[in-house]
């Protein structure tokens, strides 16, 4: 069986438009949902759809007798629907032994506050709990963002103040293998923006899919997140300097190095004493991380940065210290 888990879907009409089109077994006029019929099983599938909200919470927001007709109408159609569940605590709404889910489909996450830093870290968070649910042998995530939103070069919105999905899909596990226009199922209301009912403008929206590498081991990440340090090395002996030497020593250390770029050398006295008190050659380089297949988080690049640290001074030989 095909299992499908919904998260945050607000008033539910998401999940009652996949659901209606599994009962019919014919997609709709635009084509939505029409992967269905072919591979999963067409009618094989089962939905779990749910809401961050309580009951009572979305009988407030969207009105008793709307609500109850659609869990009505949901219910009805074999779809098991659950309230007050967590995306960023998914252990907490389902057990450990529960089956788990081919597809889990978030779509327009938001924390309701308009602040960058809080909705990359429920992007962060949720990949990180996602993996509790996930079958790790064949799921994959979708979440779907608003125009400019994700960071991605296929967006058609470029902004600095993005949500960087990538980067925090990475911190999860997971690698993005696809992007693709958001095409609204007929009946879908998207709605909740800004903690009420009114409606996200979805032009330009898209949907990322996410895969563990595990599922597809020979698969290319889309896009990949990539990040950049800066490595200064101090008291290089001149006489057994040797720039290439270092480029390769930094190249090699670690298969997540992309690129190493040489910035500049300077004669400097070190801020530190115990480095010297007399001026002394300085290098700086520039390295760039970035992986085509394995997921590759802030974390653990900031982990190899600090390793190749530490490492250096021996690797070289010529090196007293490392910044």
């Amino acid at each position: 069986m095909y299992r499908i888990l919904v998260l945050g879907d607000g008033d539910m009409s998401y999940s009652l438009a996949m659901a209606r089109f599994l009962a019919d077994g014919e997609a709709e006029e635009d084509g939505h949902f029409s992967e269905f019929l072919d591979g999963d099983g067409g009618r094989d599938v089962h939905i779990v759809a749910t809401t961050f909200l309580s009951m009572e919470q979305l009988n407030q927001r969207y009105g008793m007798e709307s609500i109850e007709c659609t869990v009505a109408a949901l219910e009805e159609l074999g779809v098991c629907v659950r309230h007050g569940v967590d995306a960023t605590a998914l252990h907490a709404s389902f057990e450990e032994q529960c089956p788990r889910f081919s597809l889990v489909i978030f779509n327009y996450p938001h924390t309701g506050v308009r602040k960058i830093q809080l909705n990359r870290r429920l992007l962060r968070d949720f990949f990180i709990s996602v993996n509790d649910v996930l079958d790790p042998d064949q799921g994959k995530v979708r979440v779907a963002l608003l125009r400019g939103q994700g960071g991605t070069p296929a967006d058609s919105d470029q902004r600095v103040d993005n949500w960087r999905v990538i980067e925090n899909a990475a911190e999860g596990g997971f690698v993005l293998t696809s992007v693709l226009p958001f095409r609204a199922p007929l009946s879908y209301t998207c709605s909740g923006r800004r903690r009420r009912c009114s409606k996200f403008n979805l032009t330009g929206a898209l949907v990322h899919e996410f895969r563990p590498p595990a599922t597809q081991p020979s698969a290319v990440a889309l896009f990949q997140p990539s990040y950049r340090h800066d490595i200064s090395l101090w008291g290089v002996r001149e006489e057994e300097y040797e720039r290439k030497r270092i480029l390769f020593a930094i190249s090699q250390f670690s298969g997540h190095v992309h690129r190493v770029k040489f910035l500049e050398e300077m004669r400097v006295t070190p801020r530190d004493p115990s480095v010297g008190t007399k001026k002394t050659l300085s290098v700086l380089f520039r390295i760039i991380y970035k992986s085509q297949r394995m997921p590759l988080s802030r974390a653990a690049v900031n982990s190899i940065q600090q390793r190749l640290r530490e490492s250096l001074p021996s690797l070289l030989g010529n090196v007293i210290a490392v910044r």
